[in-house]
């Protein structure tokens, strides 16, 4: 069964982003298993919480998901010196 992780920036994308999930995998008749991580408190905040998830990823010697998905609001503006 595929895992896809969620990492989003609220609560609202995890649920908006879980029901896309949800019905992509009943629409396509595929099992899907998800993980949903969030980091509150805006750009700055996530991407400092996703660099961390990446790094304690890439150290895992274990399975890692089938696809990452990260989700940001539109709203959201670019941390010139991190290079978004």
């Amino acid at each position: 069964m595929p895992e896809v992780t969620l990492f989003c920036e609220d609560s609202f994308h995890e649920k908006f982003v879980g029901a896309l999930l949800v019905r992509f995998a009943k629409d396509c008749h595929v099992d899907v298993r998800t993980k949903f991580y969030s980091a509150r408190g805006g750009l700055p905040r996530m991407h400092g919480e996703l660099k961390e998830f990446l790094r304690d990823l890439s150290r895992e010697r274990g399975s890692l998901p089938d696809h990452l998905i990260v989700v940001v609001d539109a709203t959201a503006t670019a941390i010139p010196s991190a290079g978004i």
